[in-house]
């Protein structure tokens, strides 16, 4: 049997209704080096008869949840890349042949931008597309759609069991793996939600931040940002030993000058993050460096 180059995670429910145009968008793959992995978290519809007659391998676990289903799909999957797929999801006909020519180019994670309708995290979410854009804007939230991944196997299992996969892009961060965006929407979807809560993202956020070396061995740490967001991960981090100098509800005329501390942004919504960002970049900030 020939080795396929990328293994398709598909897990799914009761999604009947919306997995035949899911699935005639990965017919439709200019890329054909694939091979298709349907997880069943405890549907009860026509799914799988829909997913078998496409050809799936399926793997039946049971209700085992999102995560649990993803972890028996990618433990099973035959290809060295993994491109991550939900029943509600399309994708551009070009999607796997684009995102195989980037990983191959030396990238360990190929996101796409995508479009959610009604989803006010996505426009935040096509906007971070270099791989300084993610390094920048990681700890803010999850940069990706999680259904347009395509990436590296080896990364999933390298640094301990499987996550939910905001805390596996922290993981491969913190790791040194290369990751980028296409800029150009590959994936129609019906939410750009992540399988982790906010407070599980702003509790992993902290727990990595703390751990950043720019965060760690900053001569100056600066917290910026308004409500409990902020107030909740300033006692984070100091429940991980970080020692954090000033909070500030918004940049003031303090921050104006030489040498700069590196500014921690905590914003509830993304204009409000940009908003701050705008006028830290007019003091001559640089995203990355100056903040996170």
């Amino acid at each position: 049997m020939t080795t396929p180059r990328v293994s398709i995670v598909l897990p799914f429910g009761d999604d009947a209704e919306t997995l035949p145009r899911c699935l005639a968008s990965i017919r439709a793959q200019k890329f054909r080096e694939f091979e298709l992995i349907a997880i069943d978290d405890g549907s009860g519809d026509a799914s799988a008869a829909l997913l078998l007659d496409a050809g799936a391998r399926l793997l039946q676990p049971g209700a085992v949840g999102r995560v649990a289903a993803l972890n028996y799909g990618i433990a099973s999957a035959r290809a060295p890349l993994i491109a991550r797929m939900d029943a509600d999801a399309v994708m551009h006909r070009e999607r796997l042949a684009l995102q195989v020519d980037w990983i191959e180019s030396g990238f360990d994670l190929v996101a796409s931008q995508v479009e959610c309708a009604g989803d006010p995290r996505v426009r935040w979410q096509n906007g971070i597309v270099t791989p300084a854009d993610i390094a920048a804007n990681l700890y803010a939230g999850p940069p990706f759609t999680d259904a347009s991944v395509l990436m590296r196997k080896r990364f999933v299992y390298a640094h301990g069991p499987f996550p939910a996969d905001y805390e596996l892009w922290l993981r491969m961060h913190e790791a040194g793996a290369k990751m980028v965006k296409i800029p150009r929407v590959l994936l129609r979807c019906r939410t750009s939600e992540t399988n982790a809560s906010q407070d599980e993202v702003d509790e992993l956020s902290a727990r990595y931040l703390a751990r950043d070396p720019r965060v760690r061995y900053a001569r100056e740490l600066v917290v910026c940002g308004s409500g409990s967001r902020a107030a909740t991960l300033a006692r984070r981090l100091e429940r991980e030993r970080v020692r954090i100098d000033a909070r500030i509800s918004a940049p003031s005329e303090s921050l104006a000058r030489e040498p700069r501390p590196l500014v921690l942004i905590v914003a509830s919504i993304p204009e409000e993050r940009e908003e701050i960002a705008k006028v830290l970049e007019s003091w001559g900030y640089r995203a990355g460096r100056d903040y996170l």
